[in-house]
């Protein structure tokens, strides 16, 4: 029997639960500023179409998670699970903010061409990948239900370089927006693919794990809902195991009222016994006054006892004020009627 501390604990999670490390999030919005060369902004406005286009790519408050201001001063007597519900959103943020931050970048300047219901970006040179130019595309299709609008950056090869695929480009990042009427109201999906890229020569510098990264959203009605998943390489046999998550997936919803609940579930190696993974599952809950609640299941893999089990509440200065692991079930502490219900 394995027994685990809060801070054990605390570290399985946040180990675990981090999508990228921070050293590449902080290498992902480096690369993807200087691999996209934009030329100067032209003169002159934005047409109403151009602006309609530019209404359909998502933008930070469409995606981001947010937590009650006061919930980001962690003291020594925060909550662990808070400080981990923490550690996460900021993480999500982070990977979602730098590839909005290149998209932002498109919108910072005008089209190069216009068609009906078609607008292009470039090509541009690729910097620090000679020879390779980028192109960003969006088409507005009126053939379906809702106006659809569909947008992909892509990496145009060299002459000589001949991509996996075959085909002439390679796609980074593609998404899609269905405008339910409204500036910004709709439902939005966006996706990065790096495997060919990375294949075919293209340097991700911090990067050399994430193969895809998704991520799907709606503005439509309350409560907001943003799903993002990871997937990442798996280590090989001659390397020493990494914390990082094969693949890991994370729903968060905000209610008009600023209550907000995450679930985020991945795969580690958290009982490092042998090298079979465990999956984690974490359902936090917050109301925007502060109170909430994780409850964490570990299951698989070394996990003592087939699953594992946790739950913590905290109160509206974020303190902790009921903690209970099944591994130590007689070292609970606090009171459970001071927990807020459950997801």
């Amino acid at each position: 029997m394995i027994g685990f501390t809060t801070k054990e604990w605390a570290t399985w999670l946040s180990r675990g639960a981090r999508p990228v490390p921070r050293r590449g999030v902080a290498a992902l919005v480096s690369v993807l500023t200087v691999v996209f060369v934009l030329a100067p902004a032209g003169c002159g406005n934005y047409s109403n179409e151009d602006l309609e286009f530019m209404s359909a790519v998502p933008q930070r408050e469409d995606v981001t998670i947010e937590v009650p201001r006061r919930g980001n001063l962690v003291t020594a007597g925060t909550a662990e699970a808070w400080k981990t519900t923490l550690d996460v959103t900021r993480g999500f943020n982070r990977t979602a903010d730098a590839f909005l931050s290149l998209i932002e970048k498109v919108r910072s300047h005008y089209p190069t061409s216009r068609n009906a219901n078609e607008r292009i970006w470039g090509p541009f040179p690729a910097e620090k990948n000679p020879g390779w130019q980028i192109e960003f595309h969006m088409l507005k299709r009126l053939d379906v239900a809702v106006p659809r609008f569909e947008y992909r950056l892509i990496m145009i090869p060299p002459t000589g370089v001949v991509l996996p695929s075959g085909q002439p480009v390679t796609q980074i990042i593609g998404g899609s927006f269905d405008a339910a009427g409204g500036v910004r109201v709709g439902a939005g999906h966006l996706t990065v693919t790096l495997d060919e890229a990375r294949l075919a020569g293209i340097a991700f510098p911090g990067l050399d794990k994430l193969r895809e990264l998704t991520i799907d959203y709606q503005t439509r009605t309350w409560p907001r809902h943003v799903e993002m998943t990871i997937l990442n390489l798996a280590d090989a046999p001659a390397d020493a195991p990494s914390a990082d998550p094969i693949s890991a997936t994370y729903v968060y919803e905000r209610a008009e009222n600023g209550d907000g609940a995450m679930t985020f579930t991945f795969a580690a190696n958290v009982v490092p016994e042998t090298g079979v993974l465990e999956t984690l599952m974490v359902e936090s809950r917050w109301l925007g006054t502060g109170p909430g609640r994780s409850d964490t299941t570990v299951t698989g893999g070394d996990t003592p006892g087939g699953t594992a089990t946790s739950l913590e509440c905290w109160n509206e200065t974020f303190m902790s004020t009921y903690l209970f692991q099944s591994w130590a079930p007689g070292m609970a502490t606090g009171q459970p009627d001071s927990c807020i219900p459950r997801l």
